[in-house]
């Protein structure tokens, strides 16, 4: 729990001392899409910094395999295992995928050699630059959203869709609109997978305590029972959920689940 609690300790620094990119005070924080789009613009063009991308990193062990911004957010092999529970095991070479909030390709650069195609999703301009220089080009299509919708001539055409790392920056109509928009780009018998904050899990309840209110630097969380409840609502049935594990930084504090439209 050491790369929770250095996290939890960054996090608290910069919300006591107020947001840390500087033109946040310009920006409507009621507005959930539009302070995302700017925060992860400003995260981006910092990023190019060594000591900006340190100073983020969970795991100081790791900064000199940087590769990929997104990389000093998690111990590599926390991330490959939720990928390769979570993801890997509904694509393919003949599905159609789409990542929201892809970043700069921290995941999408190792699924889509693994699909025909993957639409990559954010809002924010310069990560998907970012993502342009991980992700090849002819798997993949660079989408800029303008809001948390997804595009009108992609209905019922996706196999498969997921958000990993995502909807903790969420507020919750933000989510809610996200997973009527998974359902309808879905295909019967699609799947897509959620990843939220858990506020019933022990490392949850520690950091949603430590704050007065939520900001997009932080997480927003929720509980389980809450997000099936959306899914639910949004025409999905949940078929597999984490299991809580102490080794694994995203599943000892976080839900994880896999939806099915039917």
């Amino acid at each position: 729990m050491d790369a929770f609690q250095a996290r939890l300790r960054r996090a608290i620094r910069a919300f006591r001392s107020g947001p840390e990119h500087p033109r946040a005070r310009g920006v409507d924080q009621a507005n959930n899409v539009t302070y995302n789009r700017d925060f992860w613009d400003w995260y981006a063009e910092r990023w190019q910094d060594p000591a900006f991308r340190a100073t983020n990193a969970d795991a100081p062990e790791e900064i000199p395999h940087f590769q990929t911004l997104g990389d000093e957010w998690g111990r590599r092999r926390d991330v490959e295992a939720i990928v390769g529970k979570f993801i890997l095991p509904f694509v393919g070479r003949d599905r159609v995928v789409g990542e929201i909030g892809c970043g700069g390709g921290r995941v999408a650069r190792q699924v889509a050699e693994h699909v025909k195609c993957l639409y990559c999703f954010d809002v924010s301009p310069r990560m998907l630059d970012q993502a342009r220089q991980v992700v090849p080009a002819d798997r993949a299509r660079f989408v800029l959203l303008e809001d948390a919708h997804l595009p009108a001539e992609l209905t019922g055409e996706l196999d498969f869709i997921y958000a990993f790392d995502v909807f903790l920056h969420l507020d919750l109509y933000v989510m809610w609109q996200y997973f009527q928009e998974m359902t309808r780009v879905l295909r019967p018998g699609g799947h897509a997978f959620v990843h939220t904050a858990n506020l019933t899990s022990e490392l949850g309840w520690q950091n949603f305590t430590k704050f007065e209110q939520y900001r997009v630097e932080t997480h927003f969380y929720v509980s389980p029972e809450t997000v099936r409840t959306m899914a639910h609502r949004a025409g999905l049935r949940t078929v597999r959920e984490a299991t809580p594990d102490p080794s694994n930084f995203y599943l000892a504090r976080d839900y994880l689940a896999v939806f099915e439209k039917p």
